[in-house]
């Protein structure tokens, strides 16, 4: 979720002011001598992330000054000082310093079960966005500086390529925030942008923070297992509390033989911030839309997509529009495979179509009756911490890298988990917080949140990076290990690809590290890393029965491999429906009919299934926020990732060598070199579709 430049570093992350009070205080990890952050021990990792109120006040305050200094000399120098040093490393040692703690209480204001620390979090977020704005984006004397020193000084000063990327990406920014607009004008921006903020943190918000339950009998609750009731809360009545969390979904939509059940769930689930949030988005398309014209695009969606490596909506629409017959054509197959053999207790409507919450429910019955797979059966192949050693044992033979358990305490959850990953001479690449299952008032997706940024010294030497990996998977209980459904297993595997792209990416500029690439190629090493999960040999690693130890069958192991390509018409045929969503939802105009946008992209994509008309599924579609038009990253991200897996394939996939020469043309760059660049330059060739096609079935 990150972009190449301080514009996005800064603007991820928010800010909050209290008058101190006198209490004990952590400032957390402050710049040493070089200016940029230094995390020593795993202590100091735990240290990044505020304990109290008092903590985000007193960070906040130390952050603010520490920067608006910075800024201040940089502005204030003479033109005879300017110097790479002087003006280029001190705006990313600031920009660095700021952007740690937004992504702290960014996370803090997802994930904390303190209500006092989420609302202070969020304040935070919201304070040190707007300051970000004043201080940076919209100031005019460090614009000025900085075409200054581009102009008349740069040359002399020999920039190394990335110093020069790192240049001409702030120019450019600097530009699309309307720096050479009328100053009225430049005014509407910068107060737009702030709007924006309260704006984007409420919806988020919003979303997170719905407690809305679906209570049901254990009547309703009927091909559920007695492990999986046992799972769910009761309320003073004995009914059965169903939360909008995923692993819930997953459970009542997969394998709930109660089509009622279903039914109720699937609306619930669909209205998850409705109506709270209808307003909000609106608000935020107007703003956006507001946006982008004073800043001479026709919409926001060509704005968001002037700076990406799909650089135009009309480029963005046309690739999915030239994929979506055969992904359409694949769906129309596989519905009428269903149809054929449907469950019982599901009917379709009196055209023959099928419903939509009907549809997990008859895939996982076709799995099981003709591929043999149980989808919890085979998560008992799958215990959360023996997965995450096989998974650790992988990327450290594939990365040459080792990792180790880390006892961590007083953290903002007992669940919390700590992961230290070095080099195999031992030098420490970072610290990876896991904060897995689910609760109230947490982040319901799964994410990468960063906390410090990896950063190469002038000698060499590696700063560490520190980040926290949110999930919300199947919880344990107090007879049974939290097990993984296959899916649950490719998303951690996902997630922690987003980590080692963090720890890898140590660039010397700060602002360039890691995931701090452009957002239409963000997705593309963690999608790669999901192949992984489609080779035979790598599966049965990972796979071992919980209780006896067992591997798990190579027949087992073949089925689900075969089943992985069953229904990916109609999975690509949503990705192509979210896609076009979000690009019309951003087109031009300030309001919009989210419904109409709705109904008219599920019955293109997907026209065989019943389009539920009250479904408001955009009021939790918290992509549309961190995302904006740019949803179809995440298709044109596996088609890089495939292309790329092909290659390593070639060359093996636990092969340090080949670990080795990804490693160092992907993602030690991070957003320092163009990403298009960088995959031809890897692939040596242009990028092609095939491998992605074949791997899906088309």
């Amino acid at each position: 979720m990150n972009k190449s430049t301080f514009l996005f570093l800064v603007c991820c992350g928010f800010g909050y002011f209290f008058f101190m009070r006198g209490q004990k205080v952590s400032l957390g990890i402050k710049p040493d001598k070089t200016g940029y952050q230094l995390v020593k021990s795993p202590e100091d990792a735990m240290k990044v992330y505020s304990r109290t109120v008092a903590d985000i006040d007193a960070q906040y305050q130390e952050v603010t000054n520490v920067t608006r200094d910075a800024i201040t000399q940089i502005c204030d120098l003479a033109e005879h000082d300017y110097s790479k040093e002087s003006v280029l490393y001190s705006l990313d040692k600031a920009c660095a310093y700021m952007s740690s703690f937004a992504g702290t209480v960014s996370l803090l204001s997802m994930v904390h079960p303190d209500e006092e620390m989420r609302d202070a979090a969020t304040s935070a977020s919201n304070n040190i966005e707007e300051f970000s704005i004043d201080v940076l984006s919209s100031n005019k004397k460090l614009f000025k500086v900085l075409k200054q020193y581009s102009e008349n000084y740069a040359a002399q000063d020999q920039l190394t390529a990335q110093e020069a990327s790192f240049l001409s990406d702030l120019l450019d920014d600097f530009k699309r925030s309307g720096m050479d607009l009328a100053e009225a004008d430049f005014q509407k921006v910068v107060a737009l942008k702030k709007q924006l903020v309260t704006l984007s943190t409420q919806f988020d918000i919003t979303i997170s923070q719905d407690a809305t339950t679906v209570l049901v009998n254990k009547e309703e609750l009927a091909g559920l297992s007695e492990s999986l009731i046992a799972r769910l809360k009761q309320d003073e009545k004995g009914l059965y509390e169903l939360r909008l969390d995923y692993p819930t979904q997953d459970m009542i939509m997969r394998e709930c033989s109660v089509s009622q059940t279903r039914k109720k769930y699937y609306e619930a689930f669909n209205r998850k911030a409705y109506p709270a949030n209808l307003s909000v988005l609106q608000q935020v398309v107007s703003c956006r839309d507001q946006l982008a014209k004073l800043v001479g695009y026709p919409s926001f969606a060509h704005f968001d997509l002037s700076d990406q490596m799909i650089n135009t909506p009309e480029k963005a629409r046309k690739i999915q529009e030239d994929l979506l017959p055969a992904f359409r054509a694949k769906a129309h197959q596989e519905i009428q495979m269903l149809l054929k053999d449907l469950p019982e207790g599901v009917k379709t409507n009196s055209a023959g179509k099928m419903y939509p919450w009907d549809l997990g429910y008859t895939q996982s019955y076709y799995k099981k009756k003709y591929y043999d797979i149980d989808e919890l059966a085979l998560a008992q192949y799958f215990p959360l911490e023996q997965t995450m050693d096989q998974l650790f044992d992988i990327y450290q033979k594939f990365f040459d890298l080792s990792f180790k358990k880390i006892s961590c305490s007083k953290m903002w959850h007992p669940d919390v988990e700590l992961v230290q990953v070095s080099k195999k001479d031992e030098t420490v690449l970072g610290y990876v917080f896991l904060d897995l299952f689910p609760r109230e008032n947490k982040y319901g997706h799964a994410a990468k949140f960063s906390g410090i940024a990896a950063h190469q010294g002038p000698k060499g030497d590696y700063y560490p990076a520190v980040c926290v990996l949110v999930c919300n998977f199947t919880k344990p209980t107090a007879d049974t290990p939290s097990l993984l459904r296959y899916d649950e297993v490719n998303t951690f595997f996902h997630e922690f690809g987003h980590a080692l792209h963090c720890l890898l990416g140590g660039t010397r500029l700060v602002c360039q590290s890691g995931t701090a690439v452009k957002r239409d190629f963000v997705e593309t090493p963690s999608q790669m890393l999901e192949n992984w999960l489609q080779d035979a040999s790598i599966v049965q690693q990972l796979g071992k029965h919980y209780k006896t130890g067992q591997a798990i069958p190579e027949t087992l192991v073949t089925k689900k491999l075969e089943s992985l390509k069953i229904f990916t018409g109609l999975m690509e045929s949503r990705q192509v429906m979210l896609g076009m969503l979000s690009l019309d939802v951003h087109s031009a105009g300030s309001k919009k009919d989210f419904d109409a946008l709705l109904k008219h992209h599920n019955e293109t994509a997907v026209p065989d299934l019943v389009f539920w008309g009250a479904n408001k599924m955009y009021c939790s579609f918290g992509h549309l926020i961190g995302y904006g038009a740019k949803y179809y990253g995440y298709l044109w991200s596996r088609i890089l990732g495939a292309d790329i897996f092909e290659q390593i394939e070639q060359e093996g996939l636990l092969s340090p060598q080949a670990g080795k020469r990804y490693a160092d043309a992907i993602l030690v760059p991070g957003g320092s070199r163009d990403p298009y660049t960088m995959v031809c330059d890897y692939l040596k060739r242009e990028p092609k579709q095939d491998a992605f096609l074949k791997k899906q079935g088309f």
